[in-house]
């Protein structure tokens, strides 16, 4: 009986031993495996992806251009990366309002549109550009009305206004800042 018990303790130990001789080292040196990359869990992708909306005349309301956008549908959002916007005005006549950022958020089917970093939108006139600056803004592109909480730069030939927090309607050239307001004019010559 001893014989067999020492017999079958010598196995194991062998045993033991040949899985240990063939184990890679990993195994044993606990190192931190890097993450996995996570897949997106978008239910499209788009690259270089380019949009139009059109009013009820058939004319081109507002196009969209983005380098890379992910849509999700549990969310009803698309997120892009550089986004860039052209708003038409009412008549061909009418200068289009540009809106650029670093990213960017359209939800429920376009109607409205969260731009981040950078924000940059302007409009080209005969008496020269109008545009302004600020870090984030929410557009509404059937209405061209803009808002923001955040500080803003609005420049136009002659002025420059800062403030914190804006509501604009693009299409009237209408814009209202909110709180701690300076400005500086230019008299024309």
């Amino acid at each position: 009986m001893k014989n067999a018990l020492m017999i079958l303790m010598l196995a194991t130990a062998l045993v033991v031993f040949v899985i240990f001789w063939d184990s890679p080292p990993e195994v044993f040196l606990n190192r931190d495996n890097p993450p996995e990359a996570t897949v997106s869990q978008a239910n499209s992708y788009m690259i270089n992806s380019e949009t139009r909306k059109y009013d009820q005349l058939g004319l081109t309301s507002f196009v969209l251009n983005t380098s890379r956008g992910q849509f999700f549908k549990r969310q009803n959002k698309f997120v892009m990366d550089d986004p860039k916007i052209k708003a038409n005005g009412d008549t061909p006549a009418q200068a289009p309002w540009h809106l650029t950022a670093s990213t960017g958020e359209v939800f429920n089917r376009g109607k409205r549109v969260v731009m981040h970093g950078d924000v940059h939108a302007w409009q080209e006139a005969p008496d020269g550009k109008t545009e302004l600056n600020t870090p984030h803004l929410v557009f509404y592109p059937d209405t061209n009305i803009a808002k923001t909480k955040y500080r803003v730069t609005l420049r136009s030939p002659g002025s420059k206004i800062n403030g914190v927090g804006m509501k604009a309607n693009l299409k009237q050239q209408f814009f209202q800042l909110l709180s701690k307001v300076k400005s500086k004019h230019r008299a024309a010559q």
